[in-house]
């Protein structure tokens, strides 16, 4: 054989992250374990928290692909939203008031 063509996967483990509460010792998060094309673990330099009031930002929240906070102001900063989820009647309800806007502009216009 002339050299091996076959792509060589490497196959990545990364073991159990467990965050826990330095006072007392209680679990907060265990991010479990990992295999596969996985991205290694980055070190915590540190860490915070925010309360929120009940349903605050419930919506974005609903919605959130990504967010952070930022850490001068302890604001959260919502990076990338997916679209809201529309009811059929929502739909129904966008689709007569675009052919409505569509309409008035045939008519403004003097598309008759």
């Amino acid at each position: 054989m002339h050299g091996d063509n076959r792509k060589c996967s490497l196959i990545i483990e990364i073991g159990r992250r467990i965050i826990y509460d330095k006072l007392n010792g209680k679990v907060l998060v265990d991010l479990g374990e990992m295999q596969g094309d996985v991205l290694p673990k980055e070190a915590i330099g540190g860490l915070d928290f925010i309360d929120l009031p009940y349903e605050q930002d419930s919506d974005k929240f609903s919605r959130v692909k990504k967010y952070h906070i930022d850490v001068n102001s302890k604001q959260v900063v919502f990076d990338e939203l997916y679209e809201p989820v529309l009811t059929p009647e929502q739909r129904i309800q966008n689709l007569e008031n675009q052919l409505l806007l569509s309409e008035n502009k045939n008519v403004e216009g003097g598309i008759f």
